[in-house]
């Protein structure tokens, strides 16, 4: 014990002493501190950064969670405050936007509820009248004028749109096209069928001073009736307004007769109790030896020999009687003749030796022998291989 008799030692009071001291000195940092915290915190809760908050939230799934639940429990309060934000920010609308444009999961969900029972009688609008589709001129405008489909729904007549040239049935090659000319084409027989026999009739008809023509095409100098042979030629009837019929090839007749008026031609008309023939001629052809690719001309070796085919060379042009057999050509006006076992060119008469006649592709005398333009006597035994004997006929005329 210390001096005075207190028992209390001096030293242990002045350590207790310090003490105290310290821990106010303490007390009072503390207190320092604190509002220094106070003050710091008002500040930073004026200037709090939402969008660190936002990341804040988002980057990390504990905050995501507590975020979720609290949500949760107060749904419409938070949801009102959200769409009323969002409402007015177009920089969160845009974001939306573009995230669910991106969002191929989400868009499917959304299409697959839209298009459900509930929602896709919503979108289906009110019924009209029947038979009413809608505005008609609006139709028209994206249908028709818009070139997409033909337009029945005005006048007597459909009507193709603007631009497009005909129609196409869809059924093998069958089209009817306006390129300029009408063209009904297909690619199998085309059949008219109209009305009744005893009335009825197919009519076809062009302007101007045109025609008619049959098997051919755009022959805008023709008048008339014209029919296209298979061999070039063509029947006319009233052919260039001469009020003259030009019937090619040989014709034949059943059955009576009857001529009425006068008649002319190259030859002589004939009438007989077996019918009528005639000793025109018809033509002009070109005699081509078609696989040499010349033709026979009358003014090559003594008249019978052959050279390249030209098409106004009048040695090359023929006249031929498919009645009487004659061959007559153009430049000397002769006919073909057989005489000393030559054949040549001869005035023309009735006589026996003119008469030849047309076996398929070869020209053959009564005798069996044909016109051969490799023979020097012009002639030899027909043969359907001999390339000198095989002629096509040309008909080079109009």
């Amino acid at each position: 014990m210390g001096a005075g008799g207190s028992g209390i030692d001096p030293a242990d009071f002045e350590t207790l002493k310090r003490k105290v001291t310290s821990l106010d000195t303490s007390v009072s940092s503390l207190n320092t501190l604190k509002t220094q915290v106070d003050s710091l915190a008002s500040a930073a809760a004026k200037q709090i950064s939402y969008s660190d908050l936002a990341l804040s939230i988002t980057n990390n799934d504990t905050n995501k969670n507590a975020l979720a639940t609290a949500i949760a429990s107060n749904p419409n309060k938070l949801g009102d405050a959200l769409a009323s934000s969002i409402g007015t920010n177009n920089t969160v609308i845009q974001s939306l936007q573009d995230k669910l444009g991106t969002n191929t999961t989400f868009q499917k969900a959304m299409a697959d509820t839209l298009s459900s029972d509930p929602y896709k009688i919503k979108f289906a609008g009110p019924k009209g009248a029947d038979g009413n589709i809608g505005d008609a001129g609006a139709l028209k405008s994206n249908l028709f004028d818009q070139a997409r489909t033909m337009w029945c729904a005005e006048g007597e007549l459909c009507k193709v749109p603007a631009g497009k040239k005909g129609i196409d049935w869809g059924y093998g090659a069958s089209k009817i096209v306006d390129d300029g000319q009408l063209r009904i084409i297909s690619d199998d027989n085309i059949f008219l069928r109209v009305g009744d026999k005893s009335q009825k009739g197919v009519h076809v008809t062009q302007a101007g001073v045109g025609g008619v023509v049959i098997g051919d095409e755009e022959q805008g100098n023709f008048t008339g009736l014209n029919i296209k042979r298979r061999d070039g030629r063509y029947t006319h009837f009233d052919w260039k307004d001469d009020q003259r019929n030009y019937i090619r090839g040989d014709t034949v007749f059943d059955g009576n007769k009857t001529i009425n008026g006068s008649t002319r031609s190259n030859g002589n008309i004939i009438l007989n109790d077996n019918g009528l023939s005639a000793r025109g001629f018809i033509g002009p052809f070109r005699l081509k030896l078609y696989d040499k690719n010349t033709c026979m001309d009358s003014g090559q070796f003594d008249g019978n020999g052959d050279m390249g085919c030209g098409d106004n060379n009048p040695y090359q042009q023929f006249y031929y009687s498919p009645v009487t057999g004659q061959l007559r050509n153009v430049q000397n006006g002769k006919c073909l003749d057989v005489g000393n076992n030559k054949w040549y060119w001869e005035n023309c008469s009735n006589h026996q030796n003119q008469q030849f006649w047309r076996k398929e592709h070869l020209l053959q005398w009564k005798n069996g022998d044909c016109v051969d333009l490799g023979n020097g006597n012009h002639h030899a035994g027909c043969d359907g291989n001999n390339n000198n004997q095989k002629i096509a006929w040309e008909y080079i005329g109009q």
